[in-house]
């Protein structure tokens, strides 16, 4: 469905944002 693949979407983005800050970081 759209929306599930939206969360999807979304989580992958988040987790992306996520590992560059932590990669930054470090």
């Amino acid at each position: 469905t759209q929306i599930g693949r939206k969360i999807i979407v979304e989580a992958d983005l988040a987790l992306e944002l996520a590992g560059r800050k932590q990669g930054g970081r470090r």
